[in-house]
């Protein structure tokens, strides 16, 4: 277990979210992410020992990670950002037709699962990732019932709007679930 401030935590982070918007293939895109996330790792290191005082959160340690591949990891970074974009019928058809990338409202279920490990378990000076995770479920089920659509009407795009809270919000809420992979989990 590796203990982190909150600001060290969170650049590991934003490198994780700035490296998925790079366009790049999902494995480059790992690869990026891993390089940037053992960079932030030294910082956290480094921090901790400047916060020794600081306490662990309640359940570290106890979240088991082993379900969770570097694939599922590359692939919610980039179904977030699949996400954060579904804000007209047109980057709906975009999605839809795969132009954006391979997600699949599925897919991303079957991931955010896997990631269900996490509720609990709030990496240091962030909130618990489950409400993050109940937001991506949401949107994503949003999501599915445009895609099912021969074109999503406007009271479809909104509702996804209202919930969703637009693309700075859904990257916001990256963060908690990104900060309890990167405290708890050594993939």
């Amino acid at each position: 277990m590796r203990r982190t401030s909150g600001i060290a935590a969170l650049c590991g982070v934003v490198a994780l979210t700035v490296t998925a918007c790079g366009g790049s293939s999902a494995s480059d895109t790992l690869n990026n992410a891993l390089s940037n996330a053992s960079k932030a790792a030294s910082v956290a290191a480094s921090a901790a020992s400047a916060n020794a005082g600081g306490s662990a959160p309640a359940n570290a340690g106890n979240v088991d990670c082993s379900g969770i591949t570097k694939d599922d990891l590359a692939k919610f970074l980039v179904y977030t950002q699949v996400i954060a974009q579904a804000k007209t019928a047109d980057s709906v058809a975009a999605i839809k037709a795969k132009q954006i990338s391979d997600y699949t409202p599925t897919a991303m279920s079957a991931i955010l699962a896997k990631l269900g490990v996490l509720a609990g378990h709030p990496a240091t000076g962030f909130a618990d990732p489950a409400d993050s995770l109940a937001y991506f479920a949401k949107a994503n089920d949003l999501l599915a019932a445009m895609i099912a659509a021969d074109s999503p009407s406007q009271a479809q795009l909104d509702e996804y709007t209202a919930a969703t809270g637009g693309t700075a919000a859904a990257i916001g809420k990256q963060l908690p679930i990104n900060a309890s992979i990167a405290q708890y989990c050594k993939i």
